[in-house]
């Protein structure tokens, strides 16, 4: 009988190791459900590194000046069409406030017809810090795409519908201070109280007879129609208003505010608006601890070149220059040649001659 060769076992790995190293193949690979109920600790560490490992993007992220150049052409383009006066306190609040639901001005008012608008980044959109990276991405892409596609018609839209957004917010504080909601959107609050709804329906009526009184037969033609309550929907359509009358709105937004600003220095000295001195954090938006929430950069960038703008404008026109110095050129008449004393000598010649002639 033949002698069976014996084979050397003693490397090869028992029953418990093999099964540790399958589980473990299987968790990095994804091939095989690990056994979740093993009490293995090589196992639950294995499982736990699993769970903590981030997901990862592959997108490239957007650059924060890119980003920021794009959102203020688009804002800049729209402010280009609202009155130089008016700009300051229409970036500083209607700009981060207006957006697709707001009350007094609604999307149905817009002329869809421009094939960007069912694109449109709204102002509100634009001045928030709050983005998270793949928002920032795709409003990145989307300005860059508006930019090159959107008609004039559409800023000059938006235009209107701040001024008009301005008008409501000078105007429901005319009584005195309300609630900021009303102006913001006009969407009331979901914990409202009945209480703070009566009061604020109170100050809205005082406020609105206010107006009937001041501007009962002076309010501007071509306009926003009068508030008859707040909030209310101020009707009409945006693209004929931009297309036909955006010089008359523009001369009517600002004929308010000023009337507004000289009825409040007159009768409410110390409700009357102060300079608009942002300094890119908001006062109201603090955490629960009292710590700034970001700031706002674009928000701050945008101010200041306006408040640069309006410094230069308001700078005394520089003097004429002086008139350019008087020459004087005197003009010499160059004594006259030899040619002419000769004609001169030989028509004298000729004239004695004559007569000498006649005589005899």
């Amino acid at each position: 009988m033949a002698e069976v060769p014996q084979v050397d076992l003693t490397h090869l790995p028992t029953a418990e190791q093999e099964r540790v190293e399958l589980s473990a193949s299987n968790i990095i690979g994804g091939a095989v459900e690990p056994d979740y109920e093993s009490d293995d600790s090589d196992v639950q560490e294995l499982r736990r590194s699993k769970r903590g490992v981030p997901r990862v993007s592959y997108e490239p992220t957007v650059d924060d000046q890119e980003l920021e150049l794009r959102q203020k052409r688009i804002m800049n383009k729209i402010l280009s069409y609202i009155p130089l006066d008016l700009r300051l306190p229409i970036t500083s609040d209607e700009m981060e406030w207006f957006s697709r639901d707001d009350v007094y001005v609604t999307e149905r008012q817009f002329d869809e017809s421009d094939e960007a608008f069912n694109n449109w980044v709204w102002p509100n959109e634009l001045m928030r810090v709050d983005l998270s990276e793949e928002e920032r991405r795709s409003q990145y892409q989307i300005l860059e795409i508006l930019w090159d596609v959107a008609d004039d018609e559409i800023y000059k839209q938006f235009a209107v519908a701040l001024m008009y957004k301005h008008t409501v917010k000078i105007l429901c504080q005319l009584w005195g201070p309300i609630d900021e909601w009303v102006w913001k959107n006009g969407v009331e609050p979901e914990d409202y109280s009945q209480a703070q709804r009566d009061e604020t329906g109170k100050l809205a009526r005082e406020c609105v007879d206010l107006i009937e009184e001041q501007w009962e037969y002076d309010w501007p033609a071509n306009f926003m129609i009068r508030p008859h309550f707040f909030p209310y929907n101020i009707r009409g359509n945006l693209g004929i208003m931009a297309a036909t009358h955006l010089e008359a709105v523009q001369q009517a937004a600002l004929r308010i505010d000023r009337e507004v600003e000289a009825y409040m220095e007159k009768h409410h000295p110390l409700m009357s608006e102060a300079p608009y001195a942002f300094e890119g954090v908001d006062e109201e938006k603090v955490g629960e601890l009292g710590e700034a929430v970001e700031p706002n950069k674009l928000k701050a960038t945008l101010l200041e070149a306006i408040r640069e703008e309006i410094r230069g404008a308001r700078l005394p026109a520089p003097p004429p220059p002086p008139p350019a110095p008087i020459e004087v050129h005197i003009v010499q008449k160059e004594s006259e040649g030899t040619g002419d004393a000769i004609r001169w000598a030989f028509g004298l010649a000729l004239s004695l001659w004559v007569v000498y002639n006649m005589e005899n």
